[in-house]
């Protein structure tokens, strides 16, 4: 095989230069067209996910214009501006082409209740503050022992404690079913959680030690005590290894 002579390989490399520049001016005007025309100005907005909120919180929150070029937008911003709202945990936005943004929603749920002077405050499991209740609601627990002075919607009531262990805690006791039969959990001392059931009993929980094994051997002992029909009036399990059963008759079990 012949080696190219140099006039070849000029050849060569003129044609390589003349496709990278016909290459940069073509990308410059599939720029400037996508950047420019009115084919791409944003008209349409999808919103998913949603059940508390509405749409058009979602499109106002994000500060988002209407006939806006959908290049432009800076989606990070749009993000920061939305997840402002109380209820809104996560949040993906897309561009649908030629002229659509789309808002992936994920909310937080309520699962709580706490007091603040006068005002009934609903908190999602990781301790965020969703909105004001207008009455009590009677189907979720009062969690009790957090400071709420200064504290506005958006915010995390569990922020001044230990927040990793509360809201362990938390996930965990509403993953076991806990939160549904609690009217009340009193976290004053963490060292000393105490727990007011539905049906009436106390629960000395103590300390966030082993949480994932007490709340199983609660579970456990709740079951145990409906099946049996004991009149327990009190669990201790924060005296030893052995919770202890106090009954309506004083003795125990």
């Amino acid at each position: 095989m012949e080696k190219p002579t140099r006039v070849q390989l000029k050849r060569r490399r003129q044609r390589r230069f003349l496709r990278l520049v016909l290459f940069l001016i073509l990308s410059i005007l599939v720029a400037y067209f996508m950047l420019e025309t009115t084919y791409f100005n944003i008209e349409n907005f999808k919103v998913e996910g949603i059940n508390k909120l509405e749409k058009e919180q979602i499109i106002n929150s994000s500060n988002i214009i209407k006939g806006e070029n959908i290049f432009k937008i800076n989606k990070k911003l749009l993000k920061e501006n939305v997840i402002t709202l109380p209820y809104v945990k996560n949040i993906e936005i897309k561009r649908k082409l030629p002229n659509t943004i789309i808002f992936k929603i994920e909310e937080r749920i309520g699962a709580l209740q706490t007091r603040s002077v006068s005002t009934m405050l609903l908190v999602d499991i990781e301790g965020y503050i969703l909105e004001e209740l207008e009455i009590v609601d009677e189907n979720l627990p009062n969690i009790t022992g957090f400071d709420l002075s200064n504290i506005i919607l958006g915010d995390n009531i569990f922020i001044e404690s230990n927040k990793n262990e509360v809201v362990d805690f938390i996930g965990l006791s509403n993953e076991a079913k806990l939160l549904n039969k609690s009217s009340k959990i009193d976290m004053s001392e963490l060292d000393n959680i105490n727990i007011q059931l539905i049906n009436g009993i106390s629960v000395a929980f103590g300390t966030l030690d082993n949480v994932k094994y007490k709340l199983s051997l609660l579970n456990e002992i709740l079951i145990d005590i409906e099946e049996k029909q004991i009149p327990c009036k009190m669990i201790i399990m924060n005296k030893g290894d052995n919770p202890i059963l106090v009954l309506d008759d004083k003795s125990e079990g």
